[in-house]
């Protein structure tokens, strides 16, 4: 009885280092990027990372580049040809972008380390934006499309191309979408505001001050 009250403690204890982890992560991502900065920098590790990313990015087109030149040389029939071609670039290019953001990302981490200003012109604030991204994202979308409950998210037909099987999907918990049809766009709310209105960045985050 002694041993099983021991190990029910012991139990418990790691139950509560897992929700106390869980808690901390869920937490940082709230971080705001100099946050992270202060927290979480180290020169030589980031350093590292960027070298990583940077030849991921080197390989990523290098495999795009050999599939399509294999396309090429091998597969005649040019129906086949198409659809092994936009199939390879749409299954390629999220990582390639992704991983190319995860540079930009990084550098942006390095300027605020650095002390410099990372948004001038003093037209919108880190603050802006921050609040800019807290804007409901199925607000938004509802506008252009009808949405419903799907699990923890939101589906609906994608406003960005004609279909007939819903394929856009919202995640409320990072607030982003993603478009698992034809044009496979995908982002967070700032991203969407910038291609539904054709603006560019800060008057992106200025429109969706006003919400």
């Amino acid at each position: 009885m002694r041993t099983n009250f021991y190990n029910s403690n012991l139990d418990a204890l790691d139950f509560h280092e897992q929700i106390e982890a869980e808690n901390t992560w869920k937490k940082s991502l709230r971080l705001t990027d100099k946050e992270i900065v202060e927290a979480f920098y180290d020169q030589e590790l980031f350093y590292e990372k960027n070298i990583e990313l940077e030849q991921d990015c080197v390989e990523i087109k290098k495999m795009i580049k050999d599939k399509l030149g294999y396309l090429k040389n091998n597969i005649k029939n040019k129906e086949e040809a198409e659809i092994l071609r936009t199939f390879i670039i749409s299954s390629s290019i999220r990582e390639l972008i992704e991983t190319e953001n995860l540079i930009k990302y990084l550098k942006r981490l390095r300027i605020i380390k650095a002390g410099r200003v990372v948004i001038n012109k003093n037209r919108v604030t880190r603050d802006d934006i921050d609040r800019a991204k807290q804007v409901p994202l199925d607000q938004i979308v509802s506008e252009f499309t009808k949405l419903r409950k799907c699990g923890r998210g939101f589906m609906g037909l994608c406003p960005f191309h004609q279909e007939r099987t819903p394929s856009f999907h919202i995640n409320p918990e990072t607030n982003t979408y993603n478009c698992f049809g034809a044009c496979q766009k995908h982002g967070d709310i700032i991203n969407f505001v910038q291609e539904k209105y054709n603006l560019t960045f800060i008057p992106a985050v200025k429109q969706l001050l006003t919400y």
